[in-house]
C-alpha cells in the first residue's frame, strides 16, 4: 500500500473513531445514567458533517487557524454538545452529563488501546513502543472495534427496545475498580510500571480485564433488569387474573340470580293475586336489593378495566381512599389486557401511595375521568399529594423516582408513557394546588 493511501485510510479511521466514541459514550449515558440523552439519525448525521468540516478546516485553513485553541476545543467538545442537544436538563444536569460523556470516551480509548495493543504485542504485530503511534493503521483500525461493538450491542439490546438500566451502587464500584486497573495498565505502557519477566502473562491479563469486566457488568445489569421486569409483569398478570376471576364470579352470581328470579316472580304474582300487598312489597324490595348487589360498582365501558378497578376497591377502602370514576369509554379501550394493567394499575398504585403519605385527617381520593370532545379523547387520574413533585423530570420522559433505591423504582410513569405512545396518545403530568394529575390525550 502506498504512503498516500495509508495516510488517507488512517485519517478516515481516526475521524470515524472520534464519531464512534462520542456515539458510544452517548448510548452508555442514555442506557445507564440519563435516558434524556438520546441518539437520533439527525445527531449522527450532524456528527459526521462536523467531522468533515473540521477535517477540511485542518487541511485548507491557514496554520494560525488550525493551531488555534478554539479549533481544538470545537474538535473535541462540539461532538459532545451535539449528542447532548435537545435533552431537557438543568445546568447542573448538563455539566454532569458532559463530564460523564468525556469520561466514557477516555475509558473507551484506554480500553481499546490496551486490548488492541496487548493483543497485537502477543501476536508479534506491534512492539510496546508503538502503542501510542497514530501512524500505525492496524492499531487505529483495531481501536475502532471497541466503540463500534459498544454501539451495536447497546443499540440492538437496549436502545432499539426502549430499555434503560440505571447502574446500581455495586456496579459503579466495579467500574471504579476497573478504571483503576486500566490506569495502572496505561502506566505500564508508558514505562511507569515494569513487568518485564511477566509481560506475556500481564498482556493476556490486561486484554481479559479490559474486555471482560464491562461485559460482565452489562450482562449482570441486563439479567437483573429482566428479573425486575418479569416480577413487574407478574404483578400485572396477577391483577389480570384477579380481575378475570372477579368477572367470572359476577357471571356466576348473575346466572344464579336468573335461576332464582322465576321462583321469586311466581311468589310475587301469587301474593298479588291474594292481595297480600305488604308481603308482596317486601318480596319486591328483596329482589331490588339483589339486583343492586349484582350491579357493577364500576362502569367505564371496558370490561377488563372495570374488573381491574373493581379488584382494587376493597384494598383502597381499607386504606381510607375514595375512588370514583366519571365518564365512560365508548366501545372500550381496545387495548391488550397487559397494557390496560400497565397504565391503570401503575396509575392507581402511585396515586394510592401518594394518599398514604398525606397527613392524618386529609382527604384521600383517586378520581379517574374519561372525557371526549370532537377532536380528542382524554383519560385522567388525579390524587392529592403532600410532596413536591418534579413535574419537569416526569414530563421529560427520563427515569425518575423520589425513592432512594433508584435502580428498582421509577419505572411506573415510564411504562405508562410507553403504553400511551404505543396507542397514539400523549402523556402529560401536572401538580397544582396540592393535586397531582396524570393525563393521557388521544387525538381522533
Amino acid at each position: 500500500m502506498s504512503k498516500l493511501a495509508n495516510d488517507i485510510l488512517i485519517e478516515i479511521a481516526a475521524n470515524y473513531l472520534l464519531v464512534a466514541m462520542v456515539l458510544a459514550a452517548g448510548m452508555i449515558i442514555h442506557c445507564f445514567y440519563d435516558e434524556r440523552i438520546t441518539i437520533t439519525r439527525r445527531k449522527v448525521l450532524a456528527l459526521f458533517i462536523e467531522m468533515i468540516v473540521m477535517e477540511l478546516t485542518m487541511l485548507f485553513a491557514p496554520s494560525f487557524i488550525t493551531d488555534s485553541v478554539i479549533l481544538m476545543l470545537l474538535l473535541f467538545f462540539l461532538p459532545v454538545i451535539i449528542v447532548m442537544w435537545g435533552s431537557r436538563n438543568g445546568v447542573i444536569g448538563h455539566l454532569l452529563n458532559f463530564g460523564r460523556i468525556m469520561l466514557c470516551q477516555v475509558a473507551m480509548l484506554m480500553c481499546a488501546m490496551l486490548s488492541a495493543g496487548r493483543a497485537a504485542e502477543l501476536m508479534g504485530i506491534l512492539k510496546e513502543e508503538d502503542y501510542l503511534e497514530r501512524d500505525n493503521l492496524y492499531f487505529i483500525l483495531t481501536i475502532c472495534v471497541i466503540p463500534t461493538l459498544i454501539i451495536l450491542v447497546l443499540y440492538f439490546s437496549c436502545v432499539r427496545k426502549g430499555i434503560t438500566m440505571p447502574l446500581r451502587r455495586h456496579d459503579k464500584f466495579f467500574l471504579f475498580v476497573y478504571c483503576i486497573i486500566m490506569l495502572m495498565a496505561m502506566g505500564n505502557i508508558e514505562g511507569e510500571f515494569e513487568f518485564d519477566s511477566f509481560k506475556p502473562v500481564m498482556g493476556l491479563f490486561t486484554v481479559l480485564i479490559a474486555v471482560s469486566i464491562p461485559a460482565l457488568i452489562f450482562k449482570n445489569r441486563q439479567s437483573a433488569y429482566f428479573s425486575e421486569l418479569s416480577a413487574h409483569n407478574e404483578s400485572f398478570l396477577e391483577a389480570e387474573i384477579a380481575a378475570s376471576k372477579q368477572y367470572r364470579d359476577a357471571q356466576e352470581e348473575t346466572r344464579a340470580f336468573r335461576h332464582d328470579i322465576k321462583n321469586e316472580l311466581t311468589m310475587l304474582s301469587a301474593l298479588m293475586r291474594e292481595k297480600r300487598y305488604d308481603e308482596a312489597e317486601g318480596c319486591l324490595n328483596d329482589m331490588l336489593d339483589n339486583v343492586s348487589a349484582l350491579s357493577p360498582k364500576i362502569v367505564t365501558g371496558d370490561d377488563m378495566l372495570d374488573s381491574l378497578i373493581s379488584s382494587k376497591l376493597s384494598e383502597l377502602e381499607e386504606r381510607g381512599i375514595d375512588l370514583t370514576v366519571k365518564g365512560v369509554i365508548d366501545g372500550g379501550l381496545e387495548w391488550k389486557p397487559i397494557d390496560i394493567c400497565s397504565v391503570f394499575a401503575n396509575a392507581i398504585d402511585n396515586a394510592a401511595e401518594a394518599c398514604d403519605k398525606l397527613p392524618e385527617g386529609a382527604e384521600k381520593y383517586i378520581r379517574i375521568a374519561f372525557r371526549k370532545t370532537e377532536l380528542q379523547r382524554m383519560i385522567s387520574v388525579k390524587n392529592p399529594t403532600s410532596e413536591k413533585v418534579d413535574v419537569a423530570a416526569l414530563n421529560s420522559g427520563a427515569h425518575h423516582t423520589s425513592k432512594k433505591d433508584k435502580a428498582h423504582h421509577g419505572y411506573g410513569v415510564g411504562n405508562i408513557r410507553r403504553t400511551a405512545e404505543k396507542y397514539g396518545g400523549m402523556l402529560n403530568i401536572t401538580c397544582e394546588n396540592g393535586e397531582f394529575s396524570l393525563s393521557i390525550v388521544f387525538m381522533k
